[in-house]
């Protein structure tokens, strides 16, 4: 199966699906960080809707095989970048106007690049406290809560700016 993939991927290295099948083949065949590679790599060329698929693999990988790998913030900083120009991107679409169904589509991926945002985020954070890091933590909301939807009410910005002067308490 693998040679499969790896030859599909050779023939044409533009489709996120391709990139996703190896994904779970590597997965499967115990190679995580090539299954992470190419999870990031779907991530890369792929729409939203296959995003959140491709995202929640890669999640549980690094939550169960790799939680503690030397390179664990190192893919959670490249998904970030990732989802973070996924984010810049639907917050300055601008819908028609007198299209209802634009407008209602640009809010929702809104909502929803913020929402994977924000799970990264936080573990992201977590991992640099770890490491006593908290400047790149206090960098990283900064970056991220510009994004923040109006009808969220700042809430995810002010739990972790919160957050954030508790550990520095400590």
């Amino acid at each position: 199966s693998l040679k499969i993939a790896n030859k599909i991927i050779e023939l044409n290295n533009s489709n996120p699906s391709d990139f996703h099948s190896r994904s779970n083949i590597k997965k499967n065949l115990k190679d995580f960080h090539g299954a992470v590679e190419d999870g990031i790599k779907t991530l890369e060329l792929t729409d939203m809707g296959m995003q959140i698929f491709a995202l929640y693999d890669i999640y549980q990988i690094l939550k169960t095989e790799l939680q503690n790998d030397e390179n664990l913030l190192s893919y959670y900083e490249r998904i970030l970048v990732i989802l973070d120009k996924r984010a810049v991107d639907s917050y300055n679409a601008t819908p028609q106007m007198n299209n209802q169904v634009s407008q209602n589509t640009i809010k929702v991926r809104r909502e929803t690049s913020f929402r994977e945002l924000m799970q990264i985020l936080k573990i992201c954070i977590e991992l640099y406290l770890k490491k006593g890091m908290l400047d790149k933590a206090d960098e990283l909301i900064a970056q991220i809560t510009k994004y923040e939807p109006k009808d969220l009410s700042q809430k995810f910005s002010n739990e972790m700016e919160l957050k954030q002067k508790v550990f520095k308490l400590i």
